[in-house]
């Protein structure tokens, strides 16, 4: 990331929007705008905003042309009006717009993966419960709550399988430990 920043400043000869897609720690924006200031050979006007995704394995697509939300980090107006432009052509007509700092949209990507964690978490251990008491079929996640999100839409069966998460969850829980906090729901699905 830092290499492709200095790349970004060294090459910057105009306005730039440059955009984060990928899951970053909370304060990349930061290091970014950072690295383009510094390595910028004029005093060119960039933004940096943080536009994270929410794709589901098996559904990338689908989420990507019908998104349940579109989040927007950042601090200037004419970025969020490009990125909503550059989004216009999937006619996102009731698409919420999340619109806020870049740091925030960070935090926002690492809280919903966390979130996603917790609930796989909870549904697994509900899983390993009805397996021990031999309930019916019908005590599956399905049947108490959605699973939308959780890896698919309907499993096989009450077991929910563990998507690409423990990552994005420890990370979330470092953030709280360098900020002194102990977060407890979150640190119980960490793997």
């Amino acid at each position: 990331m830092k290499e492709v920043a200095k790349a970004v400043g060294e090459n910057l000869d105009s306005y730039k929007v440059i955009v984060t897609k990928s899951t970053v720690p909370a304060g990349t924006g930061t290091i970014i705008r950072e690295i383009v200031e510094k390595y910028r050979p004029e005093a060119h006007a960039f933004s940096v905003v943080s536009n994270p995704e929410f794709l589901r394995e098996g559904s990338a697509i689908e989420d990507f042309l019908r998104p349940n939300r579109v989040v927007l980090g950042t601090e200037d107006e004419q970025a969020a009006a490009i990125l909503k432009d550059l989004y216009r052509p999937l006619y996102l007509i009731e698409t919420p717009f999340v619109t806020t700092n870049v740091v925030t949209a960070e935090l926002i990507k690492y809280a919903s993966n966390a979130f996603l964690a917790t609930k796989i978490s909870f549904i697994n251990e509900m899983a390993d419960l009805c397996e021990a008491l031999e309930p019916t079929s019908t005590m599956w996640p399905g049947a108490w709550g959605s699973t939308s999100g959780s890896g698919g839409s309907s499993p096989s069966g009450p077991r929910v399988r563990r998507i690409l998460l423990p990552k994005d969850t420890r990370a979330v829980m470092w953030l709280a430990e360098e900020k002194g906090l102990r977060l407890r729901v979150i640190g119980g699905a960490v793997p």
